[in-house]
């Protein structure tokens, strides 16, 4: 009951936060879910200039990688920030490994995804050898995911021994 009070609250603030075009929120239990009726975008990632893109630069799709690694991205027509901020035309990027890209609308969780809240295009990886699939997605200051990802798949090669 107590939980439920709680995230329906946390869900309005952040509702009244974020200004949603046209989003409301599901009770899931205990757990406070965003649902966005028509919008993929906030009114704060779509305040500049054209569409918000993501992309991936490093690695190249289907490149073998070391199990340590680095993921480089560039964005258009939006700056990345540091999390906690919800300025207009700033957002800060996710990685999601072995997961799909979340729809627009729903927090991305820490167990969900790497969270790059620093500002920057770019984080360090460790991941286990074989094939996994990357997908970076934009999220507001609050992690709230928009339809604004990249996707691609990386070969982990297998450390060679050492002597």
């Amino acid at each position: 009951m107590t939980g439920s009070v709680i995230g329906r609250a946390l869900c309005l603030a952040a509702m009244l936060t974020l200004t949603l075009i046209g989003a409301g929120c599901a009770d899931n239990g205990d757990q406070a879910a965003f649902v966005t009726a028509e919008a993929e975008l906030s009114p704060a990632l779509s305040a500049r200039g054209g569409e918000p893109t993501i992309t991936i630069v490093s690695p190249a799709d289907g490149e073998t990688v070391d199990p340590t690694f680095h993921v480089e991205i560039e964005v258009e027509n939006i700056d990345l920030a540091p999390k906690g901020r919800t300025v207009d035309g700033e957002a800060h990027f996710h990685v999601l490994v072995d997961k799909d890209c979340l729809d627009p609308g729903l927090v991305i969780g820490e167990e969900e995804a790497v969270h790059v809240g620093n500002g920057l295009g770019k984080v360090e990886l460790e991941l286990n050898p074989g094939r996994h699939e990357l997908c970076v997605q934009l999220g507001d200051g609050f992690h709230v995911a928009v339809a604004v990802t990249d996707t691609i798949t990386v070969m982990v090669s297998d450390p060679s021994p050492t002597d």
